[in-house]
């Protein structure tokens, strides 16, 4: 299979960055480490980008292992340059070594259909996935509270939508193109863990463009920033 190396990287606690990467499945292989500690060893792996600072987003978190693993991520067009961001979470003083490998597959586009079919359905897919052109994004930010099951829209239609971040806080959060007289969703886009950032990307399929509203059973805040083309 066509695999490339991006590099071998020494984990430590402060975030550590691949070179700039196009790509969607990348494997992580661990080397051999004499005494493994009690306590254990993990680390995170995230997307990045840098603009002002440094950003991470889609954090995912792995441990030590004899087996290579693989990590699947749809990064957002028009970020410019972007790439890998690795640290660690233990207080070891073993050295931990990964050597990260990008997939080059032969049908890049057929794999995200696929994707895309396999969670939302043919007939939704279709419907909430139109193609969008190349360009730059800008993202755009904001915040706003959640009132207790009371559904809430939290982005308009926006056909120059390239990708959004959502940023729960207190709450579990339900993201949907709406919701019925009895709440519940017409189309479920993502339900969001309470203290969690999630990210909707797309790449050569383009992605949802219509209205995302929002509904949690509790009253809280959210954040979010959306990227637009142009």
């Amino acid at each position: 299979m066509p695999w490339t190396n991006l590099g071998t990287f020494n984990l430590t606690n402060h975030w550590v960055y691949s070179s700039p990467v196009e790509g969607e499945i990348f494997r992580i292989t661990h080397h051999s480490i004499e005494e493994y500690p009690e306590e254990g060893l993990r680390a995170v792996i995230a997307q990045g980008f840098h603009d002002a600072g440094l950003n991470v987003f889609k954090p995912k978190r792995f441990v030590y292992s004899n087996e290579i693993e693989v990590f699947n991520f749809y990064f957002p067009q028009g970020l410019e340059e972007h790439f890998l961001a690795f640290k660690r979470l233990d207080k070891s003083n073993t050295e931990w070594i990964i050597t990260v490998e990008l997939f080059h597959s032969d049908n890049p586009e057929d794999d995200l259909n696929n994707y895309l079919i396999s969670r939302f359905g043919e007939t939704a897919m279709s419907a909430l996935y139109p193609r969008l052109n190349s360009g730059g994004l800008k993202p755009k930010s904001g915040d706003t509270v959640l009132s207790a099951n009371v559904p809430k829209k939290i982005l308009d239609n926006n056909i120059a939508r390239g990708s959004y971040t959502f940023r729960t806080t207190s709450s579990r959060v339900t993201l949907a193109t709406g919701f019925d007289e009895d709440n519940e969703p017409l189309i479920t886009l993502e339900v969001v863990p309470p203290n969690y950032t999630y990210s909707m990307s797309a790449t050569t399929a383009g992605m949802y463009q219509g209205e995302v509203w929002a509904l949690s059973e509790e009253q809280t805040n959210v954040g979010f920033t959306e990227f637009s083309a142009g």
